[in-house]
């Protein structure tokens, strides 16, 4: 057990070390969230009609979150 904490401690002192030597940007994050849209609105996603070429862009060059799900949906 004891060898254990200390092989934590090796890799999260090296870590530290590692990340300090190499200036690190900011992150820009941005997450676009819309209510009440279907799984294939975006361009990207499989829809010929409606073109969104900016929001696909945005798609293509980071993360889409695909297997999001609602456990309980309702309208007013």
């Amino acid at each position: 057990m004891k060898s254990n904490h200390l092989l934590f401690a090796a890799l999260l002192l090296a870590s530290t070390l590692a990340s300090a030597a190499v200036p690190q940007k900011p992150l820009n994050i941005v997450v676009l969230y819309a209510d009440d849209w279907r799984h294939d609105t975006l361009g990207i996603a499989g829809n010929h009609v409606v073109k969104t070429p900016h929001l696909d862009q945005l798609a293509r060059e980071g993360v889409r979150f695909t297997h999001a799900c609602v456990t309980t949906s309702f309208a007013a």
